[in-house]
């Protein structure tokens, strides 16, 4: 077995490979020989925290676990005998567990040797819709992979949007908004929004949201680029009173705030519905704005 200078110098020898070559391929042979674990004889065990994401069952009572680790992301192992009652993995290899493992990592399969239960969120099953959002939040943290220091993050991240979700802190609508946009952002898929992409200017006027190209604009840059918003079928108001099934005439919006200017007649053809940061952005049809204070 290579001693650590030499197992240092493979490590070396590969990341200049991979910076020479920008391959993903020479990405993943270097990352495959960094040091995580007690090393034995061909395989390697490493005790760490985890929350298991999914389990496939295989065969009788064999489970194949997809477990987020804080120090080794996204983890695939075989639980073997974990679907017996009497078997000492049974409780923590559940789905949606937060357990400590320790596991063998061989070339091609990895084992769990054993597991022992710290949290079992109970509260998930209180509800179909809680299920599927936990499942939901599972998928895409599978998609996402995070590999370390950010698989932390993204742990502590899902477990406690776990947590809210089990104990009903929160309704569920919003904890998926939060969840999604900050794992998507801890995962470097942020938008810039802290200033106009093209002029920088961050205060004084409106600013929209290009949701494609994942940038801010002021209303002029906006303007020049074709990028501001275009015609649609309602108002702003209009839109939530019909996506709350509630008349139009009854929709209060910032009732105590200054009054906009009005945008003029009401013609349905010209509704636009807009990204913004500024409330005063929003737009009124004459309906909505004869009762903008009722």
């Amino acid at each position: 077995m290579p001693g650590n200078a030499e197992t240092d110098g493979i490590r070396a020898a590969q990341w200049q490979k991979f910076a020479a070559s920008g391959s993903i391929y020479d990405y993943l042979d270097y990352r495959s020989t960094a040091p995580q674990g007690i090393t034995t004889g061909k395989t390697m065990q490493i005790n760490t925290m985890g929350l298991v994401l999914r389990a496939v069952r295989v065969g009788e009572a064999d489970q194949i676990l997809t477990v987020l680790t804080p120090g080794n992301g996204v983890l695939s192992a075989s639980a073997r005998g974990s679907l017996r009652l009497k078997n000492k993995l049974f409780s923590a290899c559940g789905l949606f567990c937060y357990s400590e493992f320790a596991i063998t990592l061989g070339r091609k399969t990895n084992f769990i040797d054993s597991a022992a239960v710290s949290k079992v969120f109970h509260g998930l099953s209180k509800t179909v819709e809680g299920t599927a959002l936990a499942a939901y939040l599972s998928e895409l943290t599978i998609t996402l992979a995070p590999e370390p220091p950010e698989s932390a993050d993204c742990l502590r991240l899902l477990l406690n949007t776990l947590y809210m979700t089990a104990e009903q802190k929160r309704p569920l609508r919003q904890l998926k908004a939060i969840y999604e946009m900050r794992t998507m952002t801890q995962a470097g898929y942020m938008p810039g929004v802290l200033a106009c992409d093209v002029c920088a200017r961050y205060d004084g006027c409106d600013f929209y949201l290009d949701p494609v190209a994942g940038r801010l604009l002021c209303a002029d840059c906006a303007a020049k680029e074709h990028r501001a918003p275009q015609p649609g079928p309602r108002c702003t108001v209009c839109a939530a009173a019909y996506l709350f099934g509630r008349g139009c005439q009854t929709v209060q919006l910032y009732p105590d705030r200054p009054k906009p200017a009005p945008p003029g007649p009401c013609v349905n053809s010209t509704w636009r519905l807009t990204w913004t940061i500024s409330p005063k952005a929003l737009n009124f049809c004459t309906v909505c704005w004869n009762n903008r204070a009722r």
